[in-house]
């Protein structure tokens, strides 16, 4: 199992406090398969430098992951 996906299955959604809902967002048209796919959330196909790059499936709650810490910073970005 990769890093992302071991960590997605324990990552606590600061939301909803659910575990294991946290999934990478994907931007752009989606294809069937990726719209039934659970484990991506569909962010749309407008692209900013600024978007989140995670959201949990049972709350949408967004966020991006600190790249040292790993901690979930809530989006827009939590001060």
């Amino acid at each position: 199992m990769s890093d992302v996906k071991q960590w997605m299955t324990t990552a606590v959604c600061k939301g909803c406090n659910a575990v294991g809902t946290i999934r990478p967002i994907l931007y752009g048209y989606p294809t069937d398969e990726m719209a039934s796919n659970e484990n991506i959330v569909l962010g749309g196909c407008c692209v900013s430098s600024n978007d989140p790059d995670y959201a949990c499936k049972a709350c949408h709650w967004e966020c991006t992951r600190d790249p040292v810490s790993g901690e979930l910073i809530g989006f827009p970005f939590e001060i």
